[in-house]
């Protein structure tokens, strides 16, 4: 853990090296990111609730844009997908992290605007299909723990403008 001077505890105002110790003490105990990889050293008084949700809940997001025919995801470019259905569409998935829980968050436009085929062997909390409409935004949450052989999947919201 970088070590900081601050004037409460000081009760003065900080000197100008005091200042330049802080930034130098920030940077130099920083975890560097280089294309998503982490490097340095990463301790468990590093670890909060709040970089945690940081880090590994909040994922990157990937716009596919129009799309119809076979489409895959691949999780490494993002677990949050964005879309809009234009014809029949066949998900499927690669870059999952084996032996892991998967989660992929679709945000699907125009659900109805084609068959959807799920990757995998995809089930709905439903124990059926899920709803669709031909306009307005829907959210699938799809999670795998066999390395996306079946997925379980729910619908999170539909119809949403």
């Amino acid at each position: 853990m970088a070590t900081i001077v601050l004037r409460g505890e000081k009760l003065a105002a900080l000197t100008v090296p005091e200042m330049d110790g802080n930034f130098t003490n920030l940077n130099n105990d920083k975890l560097e990111a280089a294309n998503g990889t982490a490097t340095g050293t990463l301790t468990a008084d590093d670890i909060t609730a709040d970089n945690l949700v940081d880090t590994i809940i909040r994922g990157k997001v990937q716009d596919l844009g129009n799309i119809s025919g076979t489409v895959n995801i691949d999780t490494t470019a993002g677990d949050t997908v964005t879309c809009t259905i234009v014809g029949n569409t066949v998900f499927t998935v690669s870059g999952l992290v084996t032996g892991s829980v998967n989660t992929i968050y679709l945000v699907i436009q125009n659900i109805g605007a084609g068959s959807i085929t799920w990757p995998g062997v995809t089930t709905f909390n439903t124990g059926g299909s899920i709803a669709t409409s031909p306009t307005g935004k829907s959210m699938i949450i799809l999670d795998t723990v066999d390395d996306g052989v079946t997925y379980m999947g729910v619908q999170s919201w539909r119809d949403y403008a």
